[in-house]
């Protein structure tokens, strides 16, 4: 599958999920077009400064998707298939515990990155993916962005890599980290969290310590926006770390455009957001968000690595 089809099923798995939700939300309560446009357009200006929306807001979760899903599908991948050069070859089965993990933008980048090794001749057997969340709507609306993603593959894509690769993930959902589960013990396991550090209301650096008292992670990686701000605050947030790097990079979001430099949302997506208030009129394109990842390893791991910088053409 080559990179635009790729991209043209995210778009559609996400348009797809986008229609899905607000047909729910329309069973609940009426939907409000001019709700929607006041919190697609706020809600970059909070996430900027490091302030938590309300995630469980019903209009939350579509704006979130519309603006940043692909990016950080992508984001993710990129960082996946770093953590993948290290995976000793004879570990074809992992755990990886997802914090923040939002719309499953890391359960679709697993699939990506699972898909790769299998083409490489270096199949990974199975994969859980442990998604904790503790908002309701986010995880519902990653819910429905798989089931669109793994019924486009398994219909329009039978005897690919990708269709092979849905088939060896699977998800555990949870609100919070339970101490007495034995998820990620006894077995290769990578931590991740993907622009999930609000240090005015979570801790999520103690909050990783504490599983890391549990578990022994190989590997993990912890990404934020590209500015000095948020790198301090994960730097801080997560003084256990032994070894660090940081990479960074520019992340597609769309399919539709093949300039590098700018993206917005595809037809597909954009259709959807104009049909549900998103953008009431002319779908503006906006900058691609520039985003870094801390890059870490335990005290035994083989990462020896240096900086490198990721560009997704």
């Amino acid at each position: 599958m080559n990179s635009y089809a790729e991209r043209e099923l995210l778009d559609r798995a996400c348009a797809n999920a986008l229609a899905y939700w607000v047909e729910i939300v329309q069973t609940i309560r009426p939907w409000s077009n001019d709700t929607a446009c006041l919190e697609n357009e706020d809600l970059p200006k909070k996430l900027a400064k490091s302030v938590m929306p309300n995630y469980n807001s019903f209009y939350i979760p579509p704006a979130y998707v519309i603006r940043y899903q692909l990016g950080h599908i992508y984001m993710a991948k990129v960082a996946l298939d770093h953590l993948d050069r290290f995976r000793p070859r004879y570990q074809d089965t992992l755990s990886i515990i997802d914090f923040g993990s939002g719309t499953s933008a890391c359960r679709i980048a697993t699939a990506l990155m699972v898909a790769d090794s299998i083409e490489r001749g270096q199949a990974i057997k199975s994969v859980e993916v442990v998604e904790i969340d503790n908002s309701v709507c986010m995880r519902i609306m990653g819910n429905l962005i798989w089931q669109e993603f793994v019924k486009i593959v398994e219909s329009e894509f039978t005897n690919s890599f990708l269709a092979q690769a849905v088939q060896a993930v699977s998800c555990t959902q949870a609100e919070q980290w339970d101490t007495n589960t034995n998820i990620g013990t006894g077995t290769y396991t990578w931590l991740t969290a993907f622009h999930a550090l609000y240090p005015r209301y979570f801790d999520l650096g103690a909050e990783i310590e504490r599983i890391c008292e549990h578990i022994d992670p190989a590997m993990g990686v912890f990404s934020c926006h590209s500015n000095s701000y948020s790198r301090y605050e994960l730097e801080r947030a997560f003084p256990f770390v032994h070894k660090c790097w940081w990479f960074d990079g520019n992340f597609p979001k769309s399919a539709s455009l093949a300039d590098g430099r700018v993206w917005c949302p595809s037809y597909f997506i954009a259709q959807q957001a104009k049909n549900y208030g998103f953008w009431p009129s002319i779908m503006r394109p906006f900058l691609q968000t520039k985003s870094c990842a801390l890059l870490w390893g335990s005290k035994n791991s083989l990462i020896t690595t240096t900086p490198i910088f990721i560009t997704i053409p």
